[in-house]
């Protein structure tokens, strides 16, 4: 039976999720095939515990954050409320991502990893609502008809509180990673098979993302960072 919903669901929930990168394979293919290769681990990884007796949850946020992780590239459609669903809602997609791997087996978090999730949570919430009160869309390269709650634009403002959280975002996200990558080595089983892929897939996106982010945080111009 798992085999079949890993054979019939991951293959149609990638065709849906490749439809709706559908700009980015224009743009950009090598960051559209790392996106959808993500995308369908993690929702296999979902499908498996969502099989697996008691770890229906994290297998629902496994799936949860899979979507999400497409959420983060709908502002390459460049319409409506989808650049600012990119920006404060697909950016979740990491945070779920470290609840699930946090609470696998145990079916629950300790107080450290409760106290974890929730500054990570609070900082990408915090920090996506702040950087979108503080600019206008055309800064960041969308159309200016978008739907962006632009409260109080101030472009030195934005430049100064974006490069803050650049850096902060880097130190956040090796925190968040590290504290679970360095029990790897006391895992056993399935417990195992879930972990150490995601532990690559992860340690790799906070590699690339933090030499994005510093590049970003220095005031490298935009054709090098990119």
């Amino acid at each position: 039976t798992l085999w079949m919903m890993l054979g019939t669901l991951v293959p149609a929930a990638s065709i849906v999720a490749a439809l709706a990168l559908w700009p980015l394979w224009h743009e950009a293919v090598f960051d559209a095939l790392a996106t959808l290769t993500l995308f369908a681990a993690l929702f296999a990884i979902g499908v498996t515990l969502m099989a697996e007796p008691g770890q229906g949850p994290v297998g629902l946020a496994m799936i949860l954050a899979a979507a999400l992780l497409i959420v983060s590239w709908a502002n390459e459609w460049g319409t409506g409320p989808l650049p600012l669903a990119s920006v404060v809602v697909g950016n979740l997609w990491a945070p779920v991502v470290g609840w699930a791997l946090y609470r696998y087996p145990s079916r629950q978090l300790d107080h450290g990893d409760r106290w974890m999730f929730l500054g990570v949570l609070g900082w990408v919430v915090v920090t996506s609502w702040l950087l979108v009160f503080l600019s206008r869309p055309q800064w960041h390269q969308y159309p200016a008809h978008c739907w962006w709650p632009a409260l109080f634009p101030s472009h030195g403002e934005y430049r100064l509180v974006t490069r803050a959280v650049d850096v902060g975002t880097v130190i956040v996200g090796l925190l968040y990673v590290s504290r679970w990558v360095v029990r790897l080595p006391r895992t056993r089983g399935l417990e195992r098979s879930v972990k150490v892929p995601t532990a690559i897939a992860g340690t790799v996106a906070i590699a690339v993302g933090s030499s994005l982010y510093i590049a970003y945080a220095v005031g490298v111009p935009g054709p090098v960072g990119n």
